[in-house]
């Protein structure tokens, strides 16, 4: 055996013991065992690995990839390297990289659920919504209890305007993990969006009741979620009267709907003297 290899016990003796370091908080020592171990094999690529997973899990994603990316220059064909990879670089924005290094795991350890579903999330943030429900799939595919790729399922499938699949794989999601509040304001959202009003009522007091803190961080309200307001709901015109010019519902509102929240811009120029595509959407107070 020569200095540039390690046997399969040492390696493993290494791992376990900087796994317990980090399991008692000491990030710091499972690193430095690390770092000295790659100092006597530098072809060690598993401790690169333990590196970039200690970078991440201390906040430091840019030295994560890096070091990830080092272990993957030793072993190219390591498809759980990849798959990390990927999710870190989605994490940083880097989505052309994080799309490459998720395919490049889905086709290496093409039975890894994760490997999947991560190359979904991928998709979703650039906004490939049918290669995000395709992967989805796949993932859905080796195991159908997946909660999380039902709910994301459904997500790409409204996005992508199949509102009756994306009701189908919410609820497939919520029924999985009754607990799962997303699912259920995704389903809030979904039975809104239909007119559905008690069926949205319902999923949003689940979401609520679960996760209020979610909720919150989420700024979801009943106005909100419930009473989102996008055209043709209300519309503005001319009443030709007197009165002018007034907003006016386009549908039936439910007791206790938010018709509208609009932040004011006072404009102290004369109304007679703006633009005419202003005075289309301005409202005159007069004095």
């Amino acid at each position: 055996m020569t200095n540039n290899q390690i046997s399969p016990e040492q390696s493993s003796g290494i791992l376990n013991l900087a796994e317990v370091h980090k399991q008692t908080g000491q990030h710091d020592v499972a690193a430095a065992l690390l770092r000295q171990s790659i100092e006597e094999f530098p072809c060690f690529d598993a401790a690169y690995h333990a590196l970039g997973l200690i970078a991440f899990e201390t906040g430091n994603l840019v030295q994560a990839v890096e070091l990830i990316v080092q272990a993957i220059t030793i072993d190219p064909a390591n498809g759980l390297y990849h798959r990390n990879l990927g999710e870190l670089c989605r994490r940083l924005g880097r989505l052309n990289e994080a799309i490459l290094a998720g395919g490049r795991a889905t086709q290496l350890i093409p039975h890894d659920v994760d490997a999947h579903f991560n190359l979904g999330l991928a998709f979703s943030d650039n906004g490939d919504w049918l290669q995000a429900a395709a992967a989805y799939n796949r993932a859905l595919m080796l195991n159908s209890e997946h909660g999380l790729s039902w709910n994301n399922l459904g997500v790409a499938l409204e996005r992508s305007k199949q509102f009756t699949q994306a009701g189908e794989a919410y609820a497939k999601a919520a029924g999985l993990n009754p607990m799962h509040a997303e699912a259920h304001l995704n389903l809030a959202l979904l039975f809104r969006r239909e007119g559905q009003l008690a069926q949205a009522q319902h999923h949003f007091d689940i979401a609520r009741t679960i996760a209020p803190d979610l909720v919150e961080k989420l700024g979801a309200s009943l106005n909100n979620t419930l009473a989102s307001i996008d055209p043709p709901d209300v519309s503005m015109r001319d009443t030709q009267t007197v009165k002018g010019r007034g907003v006016f519902a386009e549908r039936d509102f439910a007791a206790g709907e938010l018709v509208e929240t609009s932040a004011v811009v006072l404009l102290n120029t004369p109304f007679a003297d703006l633009p005419v595509e202003s005075q289309t959407i301005a409202l005159n107070w007069g004095a």
